[in-house]
């Protein structure tokens, strides 16, 4: 499996990586030459631009590479190939998930390093500052709060890529004949608007729980707070979960290319 995978991967990586190596140049080079304390000239504000639409774009850029990499390799004419592969689904599944995930954990870096660059440079930061900086962060991962915000991170991008895939999958059936991309589109909304009724109706009824005369000093309201940050934290796991097979279940029985 773990060699199948990594085959998958790396075809998955190759497929995508021109799309995103440009635009990171262009961020990393534009917040490099780019003066924050400039007095506004003309080459300033021409950076400026750059570096926002370069940011734009690559925001736009992970929605796109996402699903479509998924729609014309699983659904197209690639997709009579790729169901050729001597893989299983979740293989192909995994592959796909895995590196929209890196491009994503990746992109994010780009843009936070981008930011220390720009804002070092316009505090004129030392490198003792950007030590003190490294030194700050480490001992951020002390916090519990750092390791509810890394859950977060890592927990929802990979929830919200789950349902993109089961939707675009579900609507390739023998039931959705016609309209497959409105149809998916309303699915993907429908599918978000239940868990979220479901997520604040699990979050009033654990409130409830601790709405006593009792309960409510600093300390355990405080408590409360994390308990249900993290009971998100785990039905959105569980949800992934769900999503991650329910695609396997569609493309191993009810699958159907155009």
């Amino acid at each position: 499996m773990l060699n199948h995978l990594l085959k998958l991967m790396k075809y998955e990586l190759k497929c995508t990586y021109r799309s995103f190596g440009l635009v990171y140049v262009v961020i990393l080079a534009a917040s490099f030459f780019l003066t924050p304390n400039s007095d506004g000239s003309q080459a300033a504000m021409i950076l400026a631009m750059i570096y926002g639409i370069a940011i734009g774009t690559l925001v736009v850029m992970i929605f796109v590479t996402v699903i479509r990499n998924y729609y014309t390799s699983m659904f197209q004419k690639q997709g009579y190939l790729t169901q050729t592969l001597p893989v299983k689904s979740y293989e192909l599944i995994s592959s796909k998930l895995l590196i929209a995930y890196f491009w994503i954990v990746v992109s994010v870096l780009i843009i936070i390093i981008s930011t220390f660059i720009i804002a070092f440079k316009a505090n004129n930061a030392s490198f003792n500052d950007i030590l003190e900086v490294i030194r700050q962060l480490l001992q951020a991962t002390m916090d519990r709060d750092f390791w509810l915000i890394l859950g977060y991170f890592i927990i929802t991008p990979l929830e919200a890529i789950l349902l993109f895939y089961l939707t675009m999958t579900a609507v390739h059936t023998k039931y959705v004949r016609k309209h497959r991309v409105l149809i998916g589109i309303a699915l993907y909304f429908v599918i978000s608007y239940a868990v979220s009724y479901v997520t604040d109706v699990i979050l009033s009824l654990s409130s409830g729980a601790f709405d006593t005369a009792f309960y409510q000093s600093v300390s355990v309201v405080q408590f409360r707070s994390e308990a249900q940050t993290w009971m998100m934290l785990g039905f959105s796991a569980v949800l992934a979960v769900v999503y991650f097979i329910g695609t396997c279940y569609i493309l191993d029985h009810k699958l159907e290319i155009e």
